[in-house]
């Protein structure tokens, strides 16, 4: 379809009618897991209701019409910042707690050199 470039995609003289998860990327100039967190917080609607895993594809219209609209845009950004944050928080609380119910006093082994 097109190269990973984004200046290359940028300057096609036609955009496709429909992009995957890096051209919306391009186009909305987030990254693409980004993507991935706005389709599941439901910011964004792939085209078809695909199911799970099934591969996503974006309208480059409607994607060029949030990319001008700065409510939109803020939101989206908001809404990845928090996304990102609560994500790490969670992780950081993992390993919080795993690192509080390891034990502390370890028993220590011995070496051949000690007999």
């Amino acid at each position: 379809m097109y190269d990973n470039n984004p200046l290359t995609f940028l300057n096609l003289r036609r955009l496709p009618a429909r992009v995957d998860y890096q051209g919306a990327a391009y186009l909305l100039n987030f990254e693409v897991v980004a993507i991935r967190a706005l389709v599941e917080l439901g910011y964004l609607k792939p085209l078809g209701n695909p199911k799970g895993m099934e591969h996503k594809y974006f309208s480059s219209r409607t994607l060029l019409k949030l990319a001008e609209d700065e409510k939109w845009l803020n939101d989206a950004s908001r809404v990845v910042s928090k996304y990102w944050a609560e994500k790490n928080a969670r992780r950081n609380t993992g390993r919080l707690s795993h690192s509080q119910t390891a034990p502390t006093n370890r028993k220590t082994h011995t070496t051949l050199e000690a007999f």
